[in-house]
């Protein structure tokens, strides 16, 4: 559990100094370029100070506080010409202030996270040094790196405390989860960014090894070439010797096959590559098609679905009773003007009375166990048949019931 703990909170000096790092580093590009390689050092140097004073008890904090920052200017001094540029004391002296920044970190619970302002500072001297910086871009990439991770990494937690409100605790696994989604999403936003470096980079590769084997054909088929010269006579050998200080000798015959055989070679791999990254491709694009399908099925299906207003019983002796909707429906039903119907429509209306009527009757019970046999024909006919009726025979209906 202590371990969780701190390794929830050792997260919290490395997003503030890898924030607070494009600052230090447009002063040192401006005044002393040279200087700006050892900026790493002074940072790692406070984070180990940091993780250290999270660490000891919290009497033990203050000094150790004060001991850091004496450390931090005399590393300050060893790697940075100070003496020469005396305000660069400004950048051991904003870590001695990070330092005391976070020396309350050291006693906060696990759930409490740095206030937004340290995230939006970051983002904003990032975004600066971006702009008004043109060197040392892989030291800049890298810490803003880790500065967006544990940004994230503190939102998504944030995002999760909120959701549950303080009142339940985010199960481990969950928490894992979102953990794992959080830097996925990040690897690959940066996986995507580098795709041109490395298409270029795999190019390169590429063409390397074509111009290694090419070389290495080439240094066979000199030597064959030498053993093929060295059995002709001395007159030829002569010959070619003085002929070679004017021009260079045409490759042999056996040099163009090799070098054919070799090109058809490295285009039938290509193509191979290439098939086997197609099919592969193909399968996970099909997958995902098929899940982003399911998806849409759901969604729609969801999307006409209208609201039902299902009313349950949650009473211990499980009788069914007439709630308030039902009691709406019976005056409604009363208040219909029988006059406008239809004869199918008279007799499916009084049924429906009836059977409002009669509490007793099971819902699964049908007309024919209900009503007389006529009736139940009647209703039948109206109800399943689609068979339309005369007056005389609603009015038949109406009289076999009456007496129910």
């Amino acid at each position: 559990m202590k371990q969780t703990v701190f390794l929830r909170k050792a997260q919290h000096p490395l997003m503030m100094a890898t924030g607070m790092l494009p600052v230090l580093l447009l002063l040192l590009a401006r005044f002393s370029p040279m200087a700006s390689s050892k900026l790493p050092i002074l940072l790692l140097v406070y984070i180990g100070l940091a993780w250290l004073c999270i660490l000891l008890p919290g009497r033990w904090r203050v000094p150790c506080a004060i001991a850091g920052s004496i450390l931090l200017f005399i590393a300050a001094f060893l790697l940075l010409p100070i003496r020469q540029q005396w305000f660069l004391l400004a950048v051991p002296a904003a870590y001695s202030g990070l330092l005391v920044c976070a020396l309350p970190i050291g006693g906060w619970p696990m759930e409490k996270e740095l206030p937004p302002f340290w995230i939006a500072s970051g983002i904003v001297f990032h975004l600066l040094a971006q702009i008004f910086t043109k060197s040392n871009r892989l030291m800049l990439m890298i810490v803003f790196l880790l500065f967006a991770a544990m940004a994230l990494l503190s939102l998504n937690r944030s995002s999760l405390n909120m959701a549950a409100q303080a009142r339940v605790s985010v199960p481990v696994q969950m928490r894992h989860r979102n953990t794992l989604l959080t830097l996925g999403l990040l690897a690959l936003s940066v996986l995507v960014a580098s795709m041109p470096a490395i298409a270029g980079f795999l190019q390169r590769c590429w063409n390397e090894i074509l111009t290694g084997i090419k070389s290495i054909l080439h240094f066979i088929a000199s030597l064959l070439s030498g053993q093929e010269g060295g059995a002709g006579s001395g007159e030829s050998g002569a010959f070619i010797a003085m002929a070679g200080e004017e021009e260079s000798l045409a490759p042999s015959l056996f040099q163009r096959i090799v070098e054919i055989m070799v090109s058809i070679v490295a285009a039938i791999a290509l193509l191979a590559l290439l098939v086997w990254l197609g099919r592969k491709l193909f399968r996970r694009l099909r997958q995902l098609l098929g899940w982003l399908w399911q998806r849409l099925n759901q969604l729609s299906s969801a999307a006409v679905k209208d609201y039902e207003d299902e009313i349950t019983d949650t009473r211990d002796d499980g009788q069914y009773q007439h709630t308030s909707v039902f009691k709406q429906l019976r005056m409604r039903l009363s208040r219909m003007d029988e006059s406008r119907m239809s004869p199918a429509e008279r007799i499916r209306y009084r049924y429906l009375r009836l059977r409002m009527k009669h509490q007793e009757w099971s819902e699964a019970s049908t007309a024919r166990e209900n009503l007389p046999e006529e009736a139940a024909q009647l209703y039948e006919q109206v109800r399943y048949g689609n068979m339309v009726s005369t007056d005389e025979e609603a009015q038949q209906f109406i009289n076999d019931i009456q007496r129910l």
